[in-house]
């Protein structure tokens, strides 16, 4: 598969391929047309060639390299063609695994762990690792131990587990929004978002404490994270 034969399946320009899988922008195609490039790639396994790139880049090596794999989790996502948040994480995790000779070749959901269907396509596509995204429950983290060598996650709490680990510190941030409000004077302050196991709750409640105030019940309300 070269890059005129996706543009040709596409129905798009050369060039135009060129710039969905070579930058970074989300700028450089309508996302219809992303989503139908990127499908291609997926599905044909196509990897640039790397003694071309090296020649255009100016790399000393020079040698092609083995093409591998990867998967992707949307812990937390119902659907992951429709969950618009995780899908623009999963783009730009795409293209970066692009760069460096990888292939995302399926993506799955939590949900998805408990249909008969995903064992099977597991097992059938090997993978050299896996990226999740968002926040796992014991059930899930047994899963991806069992079928995974390698787990890489990324959320906005950390979690129990002895996996790479890129995350948001939610703890700080509400501890540093609390402390603004304090500061101007606020002591009547909500919280909307989930309460249980959720850093920025702790940061919440942690900066009422430290200037002696107590949560109030009416003025938290406990949401489930949704990308809605």
């Amino acid at each position: 598969m070269t890059l005129k034969e996706i543009a040709r399946e596409a129905g798009v320009s050369i060039s135009t391929v060129s710039r969905v899988i070579n930058k970074n922008s989300t700028n450089v195609a309508s996302k219809e047309v992303q989503d139908r490039i990127w499908e291609i790639v997926r599905r044909t396994g196509y990897t640039p060639n790397a003694t071309a790139r090296s020649l255009k880049t100016g790399a000393a090596k020079a040698a092609d390299s083995p093409t591998r794999s990867i998967a992707c989790l949307y812990a937390r996502a119902e659907d992951s063609n429709s969950d618009l948040f995780f899908s623009t994480l999963a783009r730009s995790i795409e293209k970066e695994a692009f760069k460096h000779n990888y292939v995302l070749k399926y993506s799955f959901t939590g949900i998805d762990i408990h249909h008969p269907n995903t064992f099977r396509l597991i097992t059938d596509n090997h993978v050299d690792g896996v990226v999740v995204l968002g926040r796992c429950d014991k059930q899930t983290l047994s899963f991806l131990k069992k079928y995974f060598n390698c787990v890489a996650y990324t959320g906005l709490n950390l979690l129990e587990a002895k996996y790479d680990q890129v995350i948001c510190d939610g703890y700080q941030a509400s501890l540093a929004a609390m402390n603004t409000l304090l500061g101007l004077g606020h002591t009547r302050i909500g919280f909307i978002g989930e309460t249980q196991f959720e850093d920025r709750y702790t940061g919440y409640c942690a900066a009422l404490s430290a200037h002696n105030l107590r949560p109030a019940k009416s003025y938290i309300v406990n949401v489930p994270l949704s990308s809605e």
